[in-house]
């Protein structure tokens, strides 16, 4: 599998998870198909099942919030004010 960390922490227990691996795979059986997605959690590992459908309805709503993610960090690096999108001047010279 591979790495996907750095890791996160089960929800609801005060299990901390220093990296997730990961696989992907797809099925199809009698013109059905799906997308599996394995998370090995070190102790466990958790298979979830999409249709395609599905799928993509989850790879957009992800890549939506990765967008956003990327934004706010790229604005926190270049110390861009997020409502005007200017990058705020450190008082050096130009």
């Amino acid at each position: 599998m591979s790495d996907f960390g750095p890791g996160g922490r089960l929800r609801g227990k005060d299990i901390p998870i220093d990296e997730i691996g990961y696989e992907l795979d797809h099925q199809s059986d009698d013109g059905y198909a799906w997308v599996l997605l394995t998370l090995d959690l070190g102790f466990t590992e958790v298979e979830v099942q999409f249709d395609t459908d599905r799928a993509e309805t989850f790879l957009v709503e992800f890549r939506d919030e990765l967008v956003k993610a990327k934004r706010a960090q790229l604005e926190q690096q270049t110390n861009t004010d997020p409502s005007s999108g200017v990058a705020e001047c450190d008082g050096g010279e130009r």
